[in-house]
């Protein structure tokens, strides 16, 4: 059932779409992309991995 949400719908919800844009490179070459719909900045792996249930925090 997780298997179609990623980083970023867990994380941001509400946001309707994730759209990645390009926004700045570190020294180390890591890339971090910024939502265009919500802002949230992150890796590419923020928006493209799958998230596991067993990552999920469960809250009691």
């Amino acid at each position: 059932m997780y298997s179609m949400e990623t980083r970023h719908d867990l994380r941001r919800p509400h946001c309707s779409k994730a759209e990645p844009q390009k926004f700045v490179s570190h020294s180390n070459g890591t890339i971090f992309y910024k939502c265009k719909n919500c802002n949230y900045l992150g890796t590419i792996e923020a928006f493209t991995e799958t998230l596991h249930v067993s990552e999920i925090s469960q809250s009691h």
